[in-house]
Parts: structure tokens; C-alpha cells; sequence
């Protein structure tokens, strides 16, 4: 409400007249407040607004009750009565005034500073940042006027200093507007709150000499500047989760504190910011540093709160929420908000009974760390936000509502988001013409899927080199000139050469280990084609941006040892092309205990979800699962968390395939596994002599010569009479085993290696009753 629409407000209104008076007593006259007596009728009323009888000016005061004063009468001291051109004795007008806690809270309000009495100036320089926590103590939740003079008393080295200060221009939080474009607004009438930002400025030919942050010359300031500019501070695709931590967990604190404690309205106490590293934890936190500029937030790294001595951890702890406990002590609910942000936050609240030391200390932190946040004396004036990798690691007491309730996974960015931290991060090169125009930076984001804010920024630093590197040669004798740095130009060709060889996403896919397992596949006959087909059909309906898989999709290629699982699953992996790519191997935790063989099954899962699409490799399933069908015995607990992933619940638009293969029908009944699958597939073995002849064709037109044709027919006649079943990988080995052997002698010590194998099948006697 501004100036004009209180005028109508007020002509709208019944009014109660009061006669003027002089401020009873001093101390009364430095509230700057209206003062009535309590029996008065308006004394209820926190604020009220009062003018001259139809006269078109109207001013707002906060209210204060004394006994001195009598009904039907209203004080008011010198500075108030000079403002508002008010004569004692004479009549005014009042009404109840009500401000807007959406639209009139202050986040700064600015004073032209003066001395009351020029006739007694002190030659001292005054220190802003006191001043302005003084003004808070003295004025929270006070109504103020552009343009209103009042009295501030003002103690420095035991000695009171009274300025005339005047309202020079006011900032409020527009709260339904800080729900989609976070901003203030410059308004007319405005009220203080415990987080109200104060500048002084010197008045003029004021002679007042002022230092300190918070004087208006300098660059003012605010709790929260008016546009927050992603770009310009250095921050891209993490808009969202500073809108919600902004409308979550600061909000509300912008609310005068009697309204918030009036209407029940709790503050969020504790945020917690996880996610894999580089995508923009630490940044967020430095970021809300420098917007919160009215208190400066405390940033602790986790492991620094530890110490070698008992009980010297909790005094960290301790020491870290003292100055917002003694803040509470003293000014209540109208204390102003005391940020810690604690990095790493795991290190330091690991669930609590797992510590293997004796002393509990790890133990004792934590509860120390409830106790201030959520315990029977917490504190309300105090924000913790904390930052991890390892969300799982935490004490589950510290998640729940009331202390880390706030919880915002910083995952990585979509391609909106690769977009805007290319553009921040090449936003110089391009003002000073360094990008060729090769370089499309929307292209750009396309092909970084899955890479973290901190890697693209280091793709950008090494295609940077590159480019400097091929006009700039070490050991040559060049003189670094304008013209060199004009001529250098980073190129599409650069950033390709980054993305290949230095900078790869830690959440992409294993493309060596991935390239080492996908061989060319041989189609040794019709039904592996068929098998091909259908898997790239699951592929096609994965990759269709309007699929409706909520949960995984599990695939299960079952086949004898040397069938060709292994180079089916990864040529249908490498086929997804999907950015997130993991094989697993039972040799990658051979050597692990089976808790952390849990740990990373469960890590290789919540990475793979991280990824809008995503495929796993799970080669030798039964081997993964320790399963021997001795007794049988497997590992309930992986197997347990194998079955549970088939339920997990996917971010909304997120695809993942699991490919798993296994040797043994019987292992898949015995772990009763068979209904996870979603596709189940049987790789068929070498039985038939057509087959062999057709894969020894095949590497021949690769340039293999191993069995000449004439050599291959005599072959296939030979195991016309011959029954065997074999992988093809076991053929494969056979063939490469032949190279070593006389030419004119390898069919013959092929079949030979075959019977030592065992490949041939050898038929029982009680299959053969009645021949003898």
C-alpha cells in the first residue's frame, strides 16, 4: 500500500480523534513510536494510521502504551511531530493500520544520517555495522515512511550519540512474486523485520563521518538483490533448486517474526544438498554466501570440526552455534538468522552405533548437532545447510522433519543446463572473438549428457589449451604478441579432441572396457539374428522419449559357458548408445567382503538412475551372486538387493536397462529368479555341422585363413558323424589353436581337441540298452 492508496484507505474508514501531546519521558521519545494509554481502545492495534481532519496527508506509526498518558490522548516526540507537521493540543485523526506481510516487508531500508544536535558534534568515526545492530534491536517490526525524520540513540565507549536519521528510499520482498522471478520492490510504507537490512548514509553537509559495511555509499547490501543474474554469478542449470531453497527455507523468514509466531508459521531449520560430486553442492552454498550478505553464513568443512581430544568436537560444535544462542537470549523471536553451512557433511554425522571407537566421539557429535538444531533448548534463528556425496551414511535421526527436512538432490544438469554452463563458461572467449565458428554450443550440450557442471567447465579449460597449444609451441622461440593472441581460435575439432581424450564424465559410459568386450558378432545361425532383432527392439522402445517405464528393464540371456553371452550383452549395451554405460563383473569385488559388495551393487544402481538414460551390464549373474549349486549357496543379501532394483522407482522421464547373463537354468530356479526378467532369452550352442561351416565362411571374408575351403568342407563332413555341442567361443578357440598346427594337419587335431574338451558329445551305455 503506498501513500495515495491509504489517503483512500482512510477516507473509507471511521476514524477516532486524539488529541496531541508531548512525549512524556525520554526513553519513551527514542521508540519513535505513537504512544497511547492501555486502556485506550486503539491500543490494541500494533500500528496505526493518523492524519489532520480532511486533510489529504496521512502518516503510519507503530503503537506503545504508557500509563502518562492519558485517554483519548496520543504522544509523540519531537522528531515524529516535525515529521508529520503535528502541533499539540491540536486534533488528529487515527484508524488501525494493517501492513501486507506479502508485498511490505523490508529487505533494506536506507537513512540519511544526521546529529540532533549539531551544537555538541563528537569527531569520532562510527562503525555502521554496530549502528545497524543496535537499529535492529531498538526498531524490529516498526513501521517506517519514506521521507519520516526520527531519533536514534545510539551507544558507543559507554556514551550515548542521538542522530536525526531520515528515510531515504526503502526495498520489500514481494513474496507471490518470489514464487517464479525472485526480486523486491521500492515501496512508500514498509516494516522492519529481524532480517531487514539497515544502511546509513551521510546526510548532507552532515559532517557525520561513517565506516562499516552497511553504509549506503558503498555498494549496498541486501539479503537478496533484486534480480538474481545466474549467469553473472557464475552459476547454470541450478536455478531450480535455488528457487526452492529460496521458497522453502527463507521465505518465511521475511515474515514480520510476531506474524510468523501469530499464524503457527514454522521456519525450515536444516537443508541437506546431495548429489555425485561436481554437480554444484559447494557452489550453491558460496553462492548463498554472497546473497545473504546482511549476516555472513559460517562455511565449515566437515572433517575440521574433528579433534584428537574428548569432548573437543562437541566444543567445536558448540562454539559454531554460540553467537546465534546468545542472539536468542537476548532479542527472542526478533533475532536475525544465523546461516552454517557444514561441506561434507557425512564425515562428521555418520549414522550412529557403527563407529568402531570406543570413545563414541562420532557418536557424540551428532547428538550434540540434534541438540542445537532440534533439541529442548534448539534454536529457531539458526539455518543448517549441509552438503554430502553419501546421503546413505547419515544419521537417519538428522534427516527427519524438524532438522535436515529439506532435502534437494543436485544431480546432473539436463541439456538446458549443459547449455547455460557452456554459455558461462565460454561467455569471455566469445566476447573477445576466441570461439570459431565451428563451435555450436547447443550441439555442444547434446553431446555432453551425463557430464557434471565441474566437467564441462573443465572440457571448456581443455579445448582452451588445445587451441592455445597449436599457436603457442613449448621450447619454440615466439614472441606472445597481440597478432599470436588474435590468431588463436578454439574450434568444433578441440572440444571433440577434449571430449576423447581428457575429459570424460565420471557418470558415462566405460566405452575401453565396453569396446574390449563388444567383438563382432558371428551369425552362425537364423536364431541368433531373430534374438538381435527382438533385443534391438527393446532398445527402440527404451530410447522413445514417450515410453512409460516407471521401474527398470531387466533382461536375461541364458546360454552354455563359451555361447557368446558376454559379446551379445555388450554389443547390445554399446547399441544403446545411452550416456551411462557400466559392465559388472564378478572379478570387479572378487577381493570384497560381501557388505561392500552390497555397496556397490547398491551405488552401481542409484549412479545408473542418476542418468536420463542408462544401461548395466551384469555379466555372469551367478558368479556376481557367489552362487554354487553345492547345498546351493549364494548371497542372500545381493541377491535380496537384485530383486529390490527391479522395483526401483525412477525420476520421472529416466530409462535403464539391465542386461544380465547366466550359465545355469538351475541357478535361476533355486534363487526363484526367473519372474524378475521382463525378456528372457536362450542363446542356442553349435550342434550342427552346418553351423561350423557357416562361421568358418564368415572368417574367411574377414581375411582368416586358417581352414582353406577345401579344408572347411572336409571338416563339416567329418562332424556328420560326430555329435557335439559347443559355444561359439569354444570354436573360436579351436580355429586359433589350429594356426599352430601343419596345415595339412588341423581338421584332424581340431577333432582330436575336441574329444579332449569333451565337445563331443559321448553318449551312455544305459542310453543304448540292447546293444552289447
Amino acid at each position: 500500500m503506498n501513500l495515495e492508496q491509504l489517503i483512500n484507505y482512510l477516507n473509507q474508514t471511521k476514524m477516532e480523534q486524539y488529541t496531541v501531546i508531548s512525549c512524556p519521558t525520554t526513553p519513551l521519545s527514542y521508540t519513535n513510536r505513537a504512544i497511547l494509554n492501555p486502556n485506550d481502545p486503539f491500543a490494541q492495534f500494533e500500528h496505526i494510521a493518523i492524519r489532520y481532519p480532511k486533510k489529504n496527508e496521512a502518516f503510519v506509526f507503530t503503537v506503545i502504551t504508557d500509563r502518562q498518558v492519558d485517554r483519548g490522548k496520543i504522544a509523540f516526540n519531537l522528531s515524529g511531530r516535525k515529521w508529520a507537521s503535528l502541533q499539540t493540543n491540536s486534533i488528529i485523526e487515527a484508524a488501525p493500520y494493517k501492513f501486507v506481510p506479502q508485498s511490505q516487508c523490508l529487505n533494506t531500508i536506507t537513512f540519511f544520517t544526521d546529529f540532533a544536535n549539531r551544537a555538541n558534534v563528537p569527531s569520532l568515526e562510527f562503525d555502521t555495522d554496530a549502528m545497524a545492530k543496535q537499529f535492529s534491536q531498538q526498531f524490529t517490526n516498526q513501521a517506517f515512511t519514506v521521507g519520516q525524520l526520527f531519533g536514534f540513540a545510539f551507544d558507543i565507549n559507554n556514551k550515548k550519540v542521538v542522530f536525526e536519521l531520515k528515510v531515504k528510499e526503502m526495498e520489500a520482498v514481494n513474496i507471490e512474486q518470489a514464487k517464479s522471478e525472485i526480486g523486491t520492490a521500492n515501496v512508500e510504507i514498509g516494516l522492519t523485520t529481524a532480517n531487514t537490512v539497515i544502511l546509513f548514509e551521510p546526510g548532507e553537509s552532515s559532517g557525520v563521518k561513517l565506516i562499516g559495511g552497511m553504509t549506503g555509499k558503498m555498494a549496498a547490501p541486501q539479503m537478496f538483490t533484486q534480480n538474481w543474474d545466474f549467469a553473472n554469478m557464475g552459476i547454470g542449470g541450478l536455478s531450480e533448486q535455488f528457487n526452492k531453497i529460496f521458497r522453502r527455507a527463507f521465505i518465511t523468514r521475511l515474515l514480520p517474526p510476531q506474524f510468523a509466531e501469530e499464524t503457527g508459521t514454522e521456519h525450515i531449520r536444516g537443508i541437506l544438498l546431495y548429489g555425485p560430486p561436481g554437480t554444484g553442492k559447494t557452489l550453491i552454498a558460496r553462492q548463498i554466501g554472497k546473497m545473504l550478505l546482511a549476516r555472513e553464513p559460517k562455511i565449515v568443512n566437515g572433517p575440521e570440526v574433528l579433534n584428537k581430544f574428548v569432548g573437543e568436537s562437541e566444543a567445536n560444535i558448540r562454539k559454531l552455534f554460540a553467537e546465534a544462542e546468545e542472539e536468542q537470549a537476548k532479542m527472542g523471536i526478533n533475532s536475525g538468522l544465523h546461516v552454517i553451512i557444514f561441506d561434507e557433511i557425512d564425515s562428521i554425522c555418520k549414522a550412529r552405533g557403527n563407529s568402531a571407537s570406543s570413545s563414541g566421539a562420532g557418536d557424540n557429535v551428532v547428538n550434540q548437532l540434534l541438540s542445537k538444531i532440534d533439541g529442548v533448548n534448539s534454536l529457531h534463528n539458526v539455518l543448517l545447510i549441509g552438503m554430502t556425496n553419501r546421503r546413505d551414511l547419515i544419521d537417519e535421526a538428522l534427516l527427519r522433519p524438524g532438522r535436515l527436512e529439506l532435502q534437494i538432490e543436485v544431480g546432473l544438469p539436463n541439456k538446458h543446463g549443459r547449455l547455460e554452463i557452456l554459455s558461462i563458461h565460454t561467455a569471455k572467449m566469445r566476447k573477445k572473438n576466441l570461439l570459431d565458428q565451428s563451435v555450436d554450443l547447443e550441439e555442444l550440450a547434446e553431446h555432453t549428457k551425463n557430464y557434471t557442471g565441474a566437467e564441462i567447465a573443465g572440457l571448456v579449460k581443455a579445448a582452451n589449451t588445445l587451441a592455445i597449444n597449436r599457436v603457442i609451441k613449448v621450447g619454440q622461440d615466439i614472441k606472445v604478441d597481440g597478432e599470436v593472441l588474435n590468431s588463436i581460435k578454439i574450434t568444433r575439432n578441440d572440444f571433440q579432441f577434449a571430449m576423447e581424450h581428457d575429459i570424460k564424465p565420471a557418470l558415462g559410459a566405460n566405452e575401453d572396457h565396453l569396446k574390449e568386450l563388444a567383438r563382432p558378432i558371428i551369425h552362425w545361425d537364423p536364431t541368433v539374428g531373430t534374438i538381435q532383432s527382438n533385443l534391438y527392439g527393446i532398445i527402440k522402445h527404451l530410447s522413445n522419449p514417450d515410453a512409460d517405464e516407471k521401474r527398470p528393464y531387466f533382461v536375461l540371456l541364458v546360454g552354455q559357458p563359451g555361447a557368446g553371452l558376454t559379446t551379445i550383452a555388450a554389443n547390445m549395451a554399446k547399441e544403446t548408445q545411452f550416456p551411462f554405460i557400466r559392465v559388472y563383473q564378478a572379478r570387479a569385488t572378487a577381493s570384497k567382503t560381501e557388505s561392500a559388495k552390497v555397496q556397490y551393487m547398491e551405488k552401481l544402481f542409484e549412479d545408473a538412475s542418476r542418468s536420463e538414460l542408462s544401461c548395466i551390464v551384469m555379466d555372469g549373474l551367478e558368479t556376481i551372486l557367489d552362487y554354487c549349486h553345492i547345498g546351493p549357496r549364494f548371497s542372500n543379501t545381493s541377491r535380496a538387493l537384485f530383486t529390490e532394483s527391479k522395483d526401483l522407482i525412477l525420476p520421472k522421464g529416466h530409462k535403464m536397462l539391465v542386461i544380465c547373463t547366466c550359465k545355469s537354468e538351475q541357478f535361476l530356479n533355486d534363487l526363484q529368479l526367473a519372474d524378475t526378467f521382463d525378456y528372457r532369452t536362450q542363446i542356442p550352442s553349435l550342434t550342427k555341422p552346418e553351423q561350423v561351416r557357416t562361421v568358418l565362411m564368415q572368417l574367411q571374408e574377414t581375411g582368416d585363413s586358417t581352414f582353406t575351403p577345401k579344408q572347411t568342407e572336409e571338416l563339416v563332413e567329418a562332424l556328420e558323424s560326430i555329435p557335439f555341442k559347443m559355444g561359439i567361443k569354444k570354436l573360436e578357440r579351436l580355429i586359433k589353436d589350429a594356426t599352430q598346427d601343419e596345415p595339412g594337419e588341423r581338421v584332424r587335431k581340431l577333432i582330436e581337441r575336441m574329444h579332449m574338451l569333451q565337445i563331443v558329445v559321448r553318449t551312455s551305455r544305459l542310453d543304448r540298452p540292447f546293444e552289447f
